[in-house]
């Protein structure tokens, strides 16, 4: 509503939905009362700030019981310059923000409402629409709370890769096939969609951004051939990490393994899913669950090392998490501190 094509805007206003408030963010007074609930994000001259009320800790309580909606932060969008922007330029903020903001908690969240206001600070444009948002619940998102600075990065590299239209059209579908394969019901299905997401950015890197191979050569690629060279590309291991134990038993399963490892098990399992005969093995719950963390483990890496991250992450390979708890990525080893024990 208002000023499709505006080009005079300063500033913009609108409301978060499910989005978990960090308990380490900066501090806001309501009243008499100073409490932890500010995140400021910037990246591709923007400055984005995510404000909680100060009622927020009751407001995630009924969220966690109850599950459902709610409006968990107020938020504010302008450029760090201060220079004006368009209609466009803000739609494709709010767009960053909304991939930035869900990879991070592992399910859908997006700002809802927008007002964008004018150098007047006369409200301009409006946006009466329901984006995607998902019912609250527990998900496993690459950002730990007490680390906001894992979320600052992910959206400066989002918004640094949203110019480049290939790259943006990426990132979208890489965190909707990441998101899907967060919900484990079906575990099966969950991994199918993991290793959909790894096939696109094999091909997105290995032909179209690096050309190690081309349309024709890549096509011969078996499906675990062509994930074991994205994974190197990034100095992701193939190996399925020692945590996940039930991965050792499968491989005992599957004759004719030409390595064993990650790659070849997670294929060979969506295999016998996909084109299932009376001779293939069948696999236990406990399998599919260790398969399933490996291939999110694979796929939220592969992500990461697309935009570029050097950060820490939340890493599903690792099955038992607590608050704090964070991983260094492999191509980027360096950092001083991780919470891995």
């Amino acid at each position: 509503m208002g000023t499709p094509d505006a080009r005079d805007l300063t500033h913009a206003t609108f409301l978060l939905a499910n989005l978990p408030v960090m308990p380490v963010a900066g501090t806001l007074r309501d009243k008499s009362t100073w409490y932890a609930g500010r995140t400021v994000l910037t990246g591709a001259n923007w400055k984005v700030t995510l404000d909680a009320p100060h009622d927020h800790q009751e407001t995630q309580r009924d969220l966690k019981e109850n599950g459902g909606y709610a409006a968990t932060h107020t938020g504010r969008v302008e450029r760090e310059d201060g220079s004006d922007f368009s209609t466009q330029d803000l739609q494709d903020v709010l767009h960053i923000l909304r991939y930035a903001l869900s990879l991070a908690c592992g399910r859908w969240t997006s700002p809802i409402l927008p007002v964008a206001y004018n150098n007047a600070a006369e409200p301009t444009w409006s946006e009466w629409a329901s984006p995607l948002v998902s019912p609250w619940r527990t998900s496993f998102g690459l950002v730990d709370s007490h680390h906001p600075e894992q979320l600052q990065e992910l959206f400066a590299r989002i918004a640094a890769a949203w110019a480049d239209p290939l790259k943006q059209e990426v990132v979208q579908r890489a965190i909707y096939y990441l998101i899907d394969a967060n919900d484990p019901h079906p575990l099966e299905l969950a991994v199918s969609s993991a290793q959909s997401g790894l096939e696109l950015l094999a091909w997105s890197e290995l032909v179209e951004d690096r050309q190690a191979h081309t349309a024709g050569t890549y096509k011969m690629l078996k499906a675990h051939e062509s994930m074991r060279e994205l994974l190197a590309l990034h100095s992701i291991d193939p190996m399925f990490p020692p945590e996940l134990t039930e991965l050792s038993s499968v491989a005992a399963k599957l004759t004719n393994l030409s390595v064993g490892d990650g790659p070849e098990i997670l294929t060979r399992m969506r295999n016998g899913v996909m084109h299932p005969t009376r001779t293939k093995p069948k696999f236990t719950s406990d399998e599919w669950y260790d398969a399933w963390c490996l291939a999110r483990h694979y796929l939220q890496l592969a992500i990461l090392g697309y935009i570029g991250y050097q950060g820490t992450h939340r890493d599903p390979a690792v099955k038992v998490h607590w608050t704090g708890q964070i991983e260094d990525v492999p191509w980027n080893p360096s950092n001083s501190v991780t919470g891995r024990q």
